[in-house]
């Protein structure tokens, strides 16, 4: 039933441990899940397609984290370690040994985390395959036993295989006992894909469902608020239907996955069996520039964050299952500290008056202040640098839609008021207040924006939601009013007007980029920090040949003061990366990938190389077999202060898949690592300077406005 392939750990070197390690690699035909049960199941699995295939395979790794126990008192020679996560500390490790089942880890090791998220992501260890086989990846560890008579271990290899086969069929006992359980999960994922779909086509940013429990138990949580006290999520109702920021249906197909929907949650699922379709209620946020606004505690970051996770599929139960946003929605927020190198930051920052950095191309850019943002680099870039660059940067990698939370936000960055106008003539930001319009008018870029502090950006949106006591409201009337009462007659940027709507400059836009052909000439190796879920280091190695085999030298910080040494990305302020540690580790084999991908690629943009990442990964098994690609890496012990060679990517645990958007992330932070630009061809230079010159006049002219309506 379970076909069962054992190679020799690659990563088994690394912990100098004599104990044999294996890496099991069973499958088993999706058929056999479904052979108790009637057609019907196998059937509705098959027409959901790939998002079936992930969710059934999320399904399998959660029994396996929570549920299996392997226990037998016949394998005395032996204690075996079962481990499901891939090239990692064991979420959980039975250890068999005289006949006692216990649970147990290394020695040594921190207190093993479940590593459990309510999200649905494409995995490392257990997959599913378009030939309809379940995979599933685990290793095992042999322990032999000192004090047994070696004649009792006649047959090691007899026993190790059936003690992988009894783990095997308890996972498939386990999974077939709960085929409803199974079927809920798969239905409510490809839900949820539909969705998506479903948003595309009508032109929409994201649903919130009608019922959905939006707050978290903590702020450090992902579990769900028990309700009470939470107050379900009513979107704003109307009479006519005809408001943006009411209450809206849709229906959604779903076909012969829709008579297994979860039950039990608190979301009304109005269903069309005949039609094979769920019609339910909620907010349906349209594309253009939308606030959400309220006081203090009134949810509008609770509201924000559901969106901005919504770009994930979730689990049932999670609360906010039927809660989806466009896969391309990106939080771009203030990072002080973050590293930056080569980013157009000129449509925000401008005329700076000194600086002592270096641009992209390795100049110094004091004596043209013009190219010092053109061009900006930084390896401690301020909270509205940061933020500029991060707008930038996901516009650069095709974001369809800016998330921003006024409270994780630089202030200098989001607006200005008019007595500051008024004192500070020469400023050198120019607001994203003042650009939110410009981007989705010229870039077709929508941006959802929390804001409750600053009154002057009631003149920029097309749809205003309100929050009051987590009650929401369509304020988009009111705040049209407000608008035309507070800003009539006043000036409010260089003469234009009674809006802060500036055009998106053609010529400031984000400019193609790769990394430079120098920085990705080395062999680098993806090292995760131990006991940090944001933090990972891509170390360069030198490889010595001895013999026929080459060994890879990591040159491993010596302390831990690690901020500059090159190679280190730190996410810890990207919020959409929700899968933890195995998702930033994702986001590291997916960066190597790329550094790779350039060498052979020299005329690819950045945005061009996770393309074909994408693409990779969806022609050829996803990103396992991105991680089988590097798993034949041996590394060698070093005595150092910051991590034993022995840890090094044992921290990490099976991978996730991540967006193109959170490994653009970890590829424009990683320190060192020097971003060059795309040749352009003489056309497309003399336009760009066309641009530029009437750029300059135009600008002249508004300044010569502003003073002359400064002198009347």
């Amino acid at each position: 039933m379970w076909n069962v392939k054992y190679d020799v750990d690659p990563f088994a070197d690394a912990s100098r441990n004599a104990k044999p390690f294996f890496l099991a690699t069973a499958n088993i035909d999706i058929l056999t899940l479904f052979t108790s049960y009637q057609p019907s199941y196998y059937e509705a699995f098959r027409e959901g397609g790939r998002p079936a295939r992930v969710a059934l395979a999320d399904y399998v790794a959660r029994i396996m984290t929570e549920q299996i126990h392997v226990s037998s008192d016949k394998f005395l020679p032996i204690s075996m370690e079962v481990v499901h996560n891939y090239h990692s500390n064991p979420l959980w490790v039975p250890s068999c040994s005289r006949g006692v089942a216990t649970a147990r880890r290394p020695v040594g090791s921190k207190k093993p985390s479940t590593g459990l998220v309510p999200f649905v992501f494409e995995r490392t260890d257990v997959w599913c395959h378009t030939n309809n086989l379940l995979y599933v990846t685990f290793r095992v560890q042999q322990h032999h036993m000192h004090n047994v008579n070696n004649t009792e271990c006649h047959d090691v290899n007899t026993i190790l295989d059936t003690m992988v086969h009894q783990f095997l069929n308890e996972l498939r006992h386990q999974v077939i006992s709960s085929i409803d359980k199974l079927m809920e999960h798969v239905s409510c994922n490809v839900l949820q894909h539909n969705m998506r779909e479903f948003l595309h086509t009508i032109g929409a940013i994201c649903f919130i469902a009608d019922g959905s429990v939006l707050p978290r138990k903590t702020g450090a949580s992902q579990q769900p608020m028990k309700s009470p006290p939470a107050i379900p999520f009513q979107a704003p109702s109307s009479t006519t239907n005809t408001e943006p920021m009411t209450r809206k249906t849709i229906c959604v197909p779903l076909g012969l996955l829709l008579p297994y929907l979860p039950r039990n949650t608190t979301v009304h699922l109005l269903k069309t069996s005949e039609e094979g379709t769920v019609t339910m209620t909620g907010l349906l946020i349209p594309k253009g520039i939308t606030l959400i606004c309220g006081g203090g505690y009134h949810g509008k970051s609770t509201l924000l964050r559901t969106i901005a996770a919504s770009v994930y599929n979730k689990i049932p139960g999670d609360g906010r299952e039927y809660c989806v946003t466009c896969q391309n929605a990106v939080v771009v927020r203030a990072e002080d500290g973050r590293y930056v190198n080569n980013c157009n930051v000129s449509a925000f920052i401008s005329d700076l008056p000194t600086t002592t950095s270096l641009d992209g191309r390795g100049h110094s850019n004091s004596a043209d202040k013009n190219d010092a943002t053109f061009y900006f680099s930084s390896s401690d870039a301020s909270g509205s640098t940061s933020q500029a660059a991060n707008v930038v940067e996901a516009i650069e990698m095709g974001a369809s839609t800016l998330l921003v939370d006024e409270d994780i936000s630089a202030a200098n960055f989001m607006a200005r008021d008019g007595r500051m106008r008024a004192l500070i003539q020469d400023e050198s930001i120019t607001p994203l207040l003042y650009r939110v319009n410009g981007i989705y008018d010229s870039l077709g870029i929508s941006s959802i924006v929390v804001v409750g502090g600053v009154g002057d950006w009631l003149d920029v949106p097309h749809n205003v939601l309100l929050l009051n006591k987590y009650i929401c409201s369509d304020a988009t009337k009111k705040a049209r009013s407000i608008s035309e009462q507070f800003s009539y007659g006043h000036v409010q940027y260089a003469g234009r007007g009674v809006v802060h709507r500036l055009p998106w400059p053609t010529e400031k836009a984000p400019r193609p980029r790769r990394p430079k052909q120098e920085h990705c000439n080395r062999h680098l190796e993806v090292v995760t920090v131990p006991g940090n879920d944001s933090r990972l280091f891509l170390l360069p190695t030198d490889h010595i040949e001895s013999g026929d085999s080459i060994t890879d030298t990591p040159m491993l910080p010596s302390t831990l003061e690690v901020d500059e040494h090159n190679g280190e990305i730190d996410m810890v302020k990207c919020d959409q990366l929700l899968g933890k540690l195995p998702q930033l580790h994702g986001c590291g084999l997916c960066v190597k990938w790329i550094l790779q991908a350039s060498k052979s690629n020299p005329n690819a943009s950045t945005k061009s190389l996770l393309d074909l990442m994408e693409n990779y990964m969806d022609e050829n098994g996803g990103i396992r077999n991105m991680l089988l690609e590097f798993s034949s890496t041996r590394f060698v012990d070093e005595e150092t202060a910051f991590v034993d060679a022995c840890h090094v990517l044992s921290t990490a645990g099976f991978s996730y898949r991540p967006r193109r958007f959170e490994v653009a992330m970890a590829l424009t932070r990683m320190r060192g690592l020097v971003f060059e630009d795309i040749p352009a061809s003489t056309e497309e230079k003399n336009t760009a300077e066309e641009r530029a010159m009437e750029e300059e006049r135009k600008k002249n002219e508004l300044m010569d406005l502003w003073q002359s309506r400064r002198n009347v």
